[in-house]
C-alpha cells in the first residue's frame, strides 16, 4: 500500500573523528506552493533544533551560500552525505565543493527531490 507523504530529504556534515555531525533536513511546506521547511540541527550539546521556512529562490540561495561557506570553513567538516528518497545517498569530501559541477549536482537533486511527489510504501 502507498501512502503520499511529506518526506524530509537531509545533508549530513560528517567528521571522521566521529565526534559531531550536524545535519540539515528539507522538506515541501505543507499546503504551499513552492515553499520549503528547513530544519538545522547541530551536534552541539544543547539538543535544539532549529526550524525556518524558504521560497524555491530563497533555498536555492541558502542551498549555494551553505555550499560556498564550507568551502572556507577554518574548522570544516570532513564529508558531507546527501540523502534524499530519490537516490541512494551519496558521499562528497568537501574538497569536492572546489567543483562548480558538484555543487551544482548537489542543488540540483536537493530541489528535484524537493518538486517531486514521493510516494511511500509500508509494508
Amino acid at each position: 500500500m502507498y501512502n503520499k507523504m511529506t518526506v524530509p530529504h537531509s545533508i549530513l556534515f560528517i567528521l571522521k573523528d566521529g565526534k559531531r555531525d550536524d545535519v540539515i533536513k528539507f522538506w515541501p511546506a505543507p499546503n504551499l506552493i513552492e515553499h520549503y521547511i528547513v530544519e538545522f540541527t547541530p551536534s552541539d550539546l544543547t539538543k535544539s533544533k532549529y526550524k525556518f521556512s524558504f521560497n524555491q529562490q530563497e533555498l536555492k540561495l541558502y542551498i549555494q551560500s551553505l555550499l560556498d561557506l564550507l568551502r572556507y570553513d577554518n574548522e570544516p567538516f570532513d564529508d558531507i552525505q546527501l540523502t534524499t528518497k530519490m537516490i541512494p545517498s551519496v558521499i562528497f569530501s568537501i574538497a569536492d565543493l572546489d567543483r562548480t559541477h558538484i555543487r551544482g549536482l548537489i542543488e540540483y537533486n536537493i530541489m528535484n527531490a524537493l518538486d517531486t511527489p514521493i510516494e511511500v510504501e509500508r509494508q
